[in-house]
């Protein structure tokens, strides 16, 4: 269960400090009909971020 909200930048940061799997997360779009090409995790990371994830979406990736 989510107790916090992530915040959009701290969401960034997960993702470029690999504390969350890039490909976890695009695993979890691409079932949301979502798709991301970018190469590395900073570009990954940029486009991503601004993305609005509510507190079932945040249990489901398991941040």
């Amino acid at each position: 269960m989510v107790t916090e909200y992530v915040d959009c930048s701290e969401l960034k940061r997960l993702i470029v400090d690999k504390k969350l799997k890039p490909s976890t997360l695009k695993y979890y779009l691409r079932k949301k009909g979502i798709v991301f090409t970018a190469n590395n995790v900073e570009q990954f990371a940029e486009q991503v971020y601004t993305i609005f994830l509510g507190a079932d979406e945040i249990s489901d990736i398991g941040i």
